[in-house]
């Protein structure tokens, strides 16, 4: 468990004590809600970072390592064509 989710839950845990001390049910049914929809914001973010994180290894495997790759054949390909022309 991560420093971020062990705070997430105590902090949850907490709440959680408050609301059945002193809330009424009507606002504990809110929080409830709320709970759940960050919850879901927080799926929702995730597999949106695993995506941009894809995504960027995808364009360095697209566009870089090619560059890479040109730049290391190119002078093996025309280093015997040269020297084939030179005198």
């Amino acid at each position: 468990m991560t420093q971020t989710e062990y705070a997430v839950y105590c902090e949850r845990k907490r709440l959680n004590q408050l609301i059945h001390a002193f809330m009424e049910e009507d606002i504990k049914s809110r929080l409830d809600a709320q709970d759940k929809k960050l919850d879901a914001i927080y799926v929702s973010v995730e597999k949106t970072r695993k995506y941009f994180l894809w995504t960027l290894v995808a364009t360095i495997i697209a566009f870089i390592l090619p560059i890479i790759g040109i730049a290391i054949i190119l002078p093996m390909v025309f280093g015997p064509l040269m020297s084939a022309y030179s005198i």
